[in-house]
């Protein structure tokens, strides 16, 4: 995994699979982006967050200790687990500026995309993460 850049804005991918039980999965959701946009707000980050009824993959954009500390937060939070940095990357130009948090919904389509990447053995560099962070970054534009 490549580190994060101290002293500019980084963006980070992440996936994880979801562990939220039915029924009360669409209410936890709800309650982790709004918790989200708050905490994000007050960090100076943005990003955008994808559920399907099994994973989650988010994109956040930030300073490296606030990026930091939010994924250790992640890394802790029991509502899901395999979380699984894809890529870091330096930015210049955050894809997200008006967003605390990007949230669409649940999308299904996106698991076919998420379930892969948590199988191990992807490198950054591959083309299947360029391809979900496309498909995320279109579904804000």
């Amino acid at each position: 995994m490549e580190a994060i850049i101290s002293g500019i804005d980084n963006s980070l991918i992440y996936v994880s699979r979801e562990r939220i039980p039915p029924p009360s999965d669409e209410a936890a959701i709800a309650e982790i982006v709004t918790v989200s946009r708050a905490r994000n707000a007050t960090l100076g980050v943005t990003g955008t967050l994808v559920s399907t009824r099994d994973y989650f993959a988010q994109i956040l954009e930030g300073p490296s200790e606030a990026i930091d500390a939010l994924m250790d937060s992640i890394h802790r939070d029991l509502r899901h687990d395999h979380v699984t940095v894809l890529r870091i990357w330096p930015i210049a130009q955050r894809s997200f500026a008006g967003w605390s948090m990007a949230y669409s919904g649940t999308s299904n389509y996106l698991a076919r995309h998420i379930g892969p990447l948590l199988d191990g053995g992807v490198a950054p560099d591959d083309v299947r993460i360029s391809r979900l962070i496309g498909v995320m970054t279109g579904l804000t534009r």
